[in-house]
């Protein structure tokens, strides 16, 4: 009896869930080839890619997308696509009966999908099923921002219901942290006409998720991580650690997977005030999630554990993982680093790390052997030494661009009546 013959498309082109399901899956020995990705792409320098399929992307406005795809899905004859974020995932479940016949794509059913890609929708569910969220608000453009304050206090979150839409998959939609009456007049009203908003009362924690691979609400393997270091404003994080998983955050998830009769993989974001002991739900990211290489470095190999459910039906996969694992996006985690020590720090708005800290935190865990990274891994080295240079130059490039700005218009030196105050 010959020997199977495994063979996945992955499409998409992060240097995170994208480049981390391609070295699950090629360490596993499936064939992987990939779509819908830049071809100077850091991420498509891995090893483990076979073959890069030239298939015109959806955000091109192009309906000859479907036509391509449906071409490589039949010649190739794939166990199994996935999608890995949001802006590839959107056109495919809006053309979930056009691939049906064809291929087996991952993708959640309808009621999951709608609810864990809606804001709005998610944090009804949440709310019905008991579980704590933020004093929020959803605003269209006839709501005054006089109710707004009347009814939510400062600092202020302006969350879009959906990142993407079908008609845009291009510019994502972004939070925004308001701080001030004066920042809440000149932002919302660009917001708002780009759709409707939830506006929710800021709530002090560290952010916490709980990712799981789940099968008819059922879930099969969970996993928790704490973020380290997230921007100071707001937004992904770029260094976080494993930690046990918390009893009332799993019953949470647990609630919300089995309401959903979730089948997939998925991250449920909560933040989690330690000193109070007190948490909010935030979202459902109904996808693979950005701090998926924690996970995997620690064991919890999700992107391999869906095959193994979705082609195979395996059902039992390992669920412990060492906590305190460290993973960093370098580059990132750069970035992260210069606006700290460029941060103003007596902006009460904001909480600084200090250097030290910093520097003690990456040496402990080096010399504990806790520390890994989201591209740098020994066995597909080229991604992360491609992210490293394409950094580096965009970065040389904005460099060169201020020194020939400043040598075009010089600082006037004139003393004005306020230098010697």
């Amino acid at each position: 009896m010959g020997k199977i013959h495994k063979k996945v498309l992955v499409l998409g082109e992060d240097t995170r869930s994208f480049l981390t399901v391609v070295r699950s899956l090629g360490r596993a020995g499936i064939e992987v080839h990939v779509g819908w990705c830049r071809r100077k792409s850091p991420a498509t320098y891995s090893k483990y890619i076979r073959l890069i399929h030239n298939i015109p992307n959806p955000s091109s406005s192009s309906e000859d997308w479907k036509g391509c795809l449906k071409n490589v899905l039949v010649k190739e004859n794939y166990d199994l696509i996935i999608p890995c974020h949001d802006e590839d995932i959107i056109p495919l479940q809006l053309n979930k009966e056009y691939f049906k016949e064809v291929a087996n794509i991952y993708l959640l059913d309808d009621y999951a999908y709608k609810i864990a890609s809606s804001k709005h929708a998610s944090y009804k569910l949440a709310k019905q099923l008991g579980i704590p969220v933020p004093r929020q608000m959803y605003i269209s453009p006839s709501v005054g921002i006089e109710q707004i304050i009347s009814k939510i206090k400062f600092p202020l979150v302006l969350k879009p219901l959906t990142s993407f839409t079908e008609d845009d998959l291009i510019h994502r939609k972004d939070v925004e942290k308001i701080f001030t009456l004066e920042s809440l007049e000149d932002v919302l009203p660009l917001m708002l006409s780009d759709g409707d908003l939830l506006i929710q009362e800021n709530f002090d924690g560290v952010g916490a998720g709980v990712e799981c691979l789940a099968k008819d609400g059922e879930i099969l393997v969970a996993f928790q991580h704490f973020r380290v270091h997230e921007p100071l404003l707001g937004g992904g994080s770029s260094y976080r650690k494993s930690v046990l998983l918390a009893p009332e955050l799993m019953d949470a998830t647990s609630k919300l997977i089995k309401a959903l009769n979730y089948t997939g993989v998925g991250m449920v974001e909560y933040k989690l005030n330690t000193e109070t002991e007190r948490w909010v739900f935030l979202e459902i990211n109904g996808r693979f999630w950005g701090s998926l290489p924690l996970p995997v470095s620690a064991g919890i190999n999700f992107p391999l554990y869906l095959y193994e459910l979705l082609v195979n039906g395996k059902t039992k996969f390992q669920t412990d993982y060492p906590v305190g694992i460290h993973c960093r996006n370098l580059t990132l985690d750069i970035e992260w680093m210069r606006a700290n020590l460029e941060a103003d720090k007596f902006d009460p708005h904001i909480r600084p790390y200090q250097f030290w800290s910093i520097v003690i935190e990456f040496v402990k865990n080096i010399f504990t052997l806790r520390e890994r990274s989201d591209t740098f891994v020994v066995d597909d080295l080229k991604p992360g030494l491609f992210d490293i240079l394409i950094w580096s130059s965009l970065k040389w490039k904005g460099i060169k661009k201020k020194i020939k700005s400043k040598l075009q218009h010089p600082m006037c030196f004139c003393k004005t009546s306020g230098d010697d105050k």
